[in-house]
């Protein structure tokens, strides 16, 4: 039976020195998820904060999560991300806002869709997903796009254009699931969000 997957020693490392974590739009009925909240449960002592996040579906589900990863959820806390967006700012950590009119990572890959450019729309996919979970996705399209790109001088049209319909149903699949709903991790050795600790009351 296999093991399980270990984080590299660097962020291994690196994880054993936090002492909280910000979750922002997660679905914790996901099993992938759950599964990055097992590796990431290197210090029971850390503390796990989820804003703007589901909590699983069924009494149940919804116990595990509570009382096995002690993650208390802060609902809609605005005035928290607000001292959070001041916090990136204050410190240059904001990505440069896209100017007005300018098209979403999702309209950019439908377009290049569209216009039958596959390796462009695999190249912004890559991009969108390059911070998200599902970053291992992404990448198999690209590694099925590329083969399948080698295979078509030795395949009938047909199966060429079955395959590459997958893959395009694929993309459409991925951005919908990954870019509708973004979800961040934000973990730090102490509470810097304004001048307080996070949790409520």
């Amino acid at each position: 039976m296999l093991g399980a997957p270990r984080l590299p020693a660097p962020l291994s490392a690196r994880l054993r020195e936090t002492t909280s974590y910000l979750f922002l739009g997660f679905q914790f009925d996901r099993w992938h998820t759950q599964m990055l909240l097992r590796l990431l449960d290197v210090k029971n002592a850390a503390r796990r904060f989820a804003l703007h996040s589901q909590l699983p579906q069924g009494a149940d589900n919804e116990a595990f999560i509570l009382k096995h990863y002690r993650i208390r959820f802060l609902g809609d806390d605005e005035q928290l991300i607000q001292n959070l967006y001041d916090r990136f700012r204050e410190e240059n950590l904001l990505r440069p806002a896209k100017p007005n009119g300018a098209m979403t990572d999702k309209q950019i890959i439908k377009k290049c869709i569209q216009n039958d450019d596959l390796d462009d729309a695999v190249r912004h996919l890559l991009k969108a997903c390059a911070y998200g979970n599902l970053k291992d996705e992404a990448i198999m399209i690209q590694s099925n796009f590329a083969s399948l790109k080698k295979e078509k001088p030795m395949i009938s049209t047909s199966d060429y254009d079955m395959k590459r319909n997958r893959i395009v149903e694929s993309m459409l699949q991925l951005i919908k699931r990954s870019l509708e709903r973004p979800a961040s991790c934000y973990f730090s050795k102490a509470p810097r969000v304004g001048s307080h600790d996070p949790r409520p009351g």
